[in-house]
Parts: C-alpha cells; structure tokens; sequence
C-alpha cells in the first residue's frame, strides 16, 4: 500500500468518524409557537426568505431544462424524435 492511499484511507476514516458523532438540534416547534393559520398565512405571502429562493430555483431550473430540451430535440440529440 503506497503512502498516498494510506492517507486516503486515514483522512476517510476520520471523516467517518466525525460525521456518525451525534448531533442535537432544536425541532421547529421548539423554538417558535405558530398556528396553523400562521403559518399558511407565511407561506402564501411568501415572506420567508428560503420559500422565496426555493421558488425561485425551481422557476430556474424548470425553465432551464425546458430550453435545453427545446435544444437537444431540435439538434436532433435526443434519444426520442424523428429522424
């Protein structure tokens, strides 16, 4: 075994190993009390930061993959499509 992936081996043992320590984290409730009316009422206003980017990514990513796939068809790349 050369020393490089001996290396390897160490450095992926101790990641192992740091990563299966365990970890407490706070649930949602715990930290805020909200009704449910609350809570709808925030997300269809969308003034959460995180709804807003997640939205916004997936607006992205939908519209991206519809113009590569307008593209791939069109080029005749596609696996699917008239020859």
């Amino acid at each position: 075994m050369n020393h490089f992936s001996r290396l390897t081996s160490y450095v992926s043992l101790l990641m192992l190993a740091l990563a299966s320590s365990s970890v407490h984290a706070a649930r949602i409730g715990d930290l805020t009390e909200t009704s449910v009316t609350e809570q709808a009422l925030r997300f269809f206003t969308f003034s959460d930061p995180s709804l807003r980017l997640a939205l916004l990514g997936c607006i992205l990513l939908g519209l991206n993959c519809g113009l590569l796939g307008g593209f791939v068809v069109v080029r005749r790349m596609s696996l699917v499509g008239i020859r």
